[in-house]
């Protein structure tokens, strides 16, 4: 910003925070959505992580943290299939706002 000529540069953020619990009407579509929204619908077979890895390889990722990743997923993943019908989840929305005057 300061590249653009901006003075007085201030930054703030405005968040709010859903938590969904098996209690409230909409958890399950909740629950669904956040499935798909992460990509927690399915276990990653090695050929699938493989891809992932090279992806995040070519983006810069070191292997070992792009692998450590995929493992996190998969066991995210298995979590979540064996405790859908009691998962409880805290849904996090962020917003920073930054302007500054010229």
């Amino acid at each position: 910003m300061r590249d653009l000529g901006l003075r007085d540069i201030d930054i703030r953020m405005s968040d709010k925070v859903n938590f969904i619990s098996p209690e409230h009407a909409d958890c399950d579509e909740e629950v669904a959505a956040f499935i798909e929204a992460h990509e927690f619908c399915e276990y990653k077979t090695s050929e699938q992580q493989a891809l992932v890895v090279e992806r995040f390889m070519n983006h810069g990722m070191e292997r070992k943290d792009a692998e450590y990743y995929c493992n996190k997923q998969n066991k995210i993943t298995e979590f979540i299939g064996r405790n859908q019908e009691m998962l409880t989840l805290t849904k996090i929305y962020g917003l920073l706002i930054s302007y500054g005057s010229k």
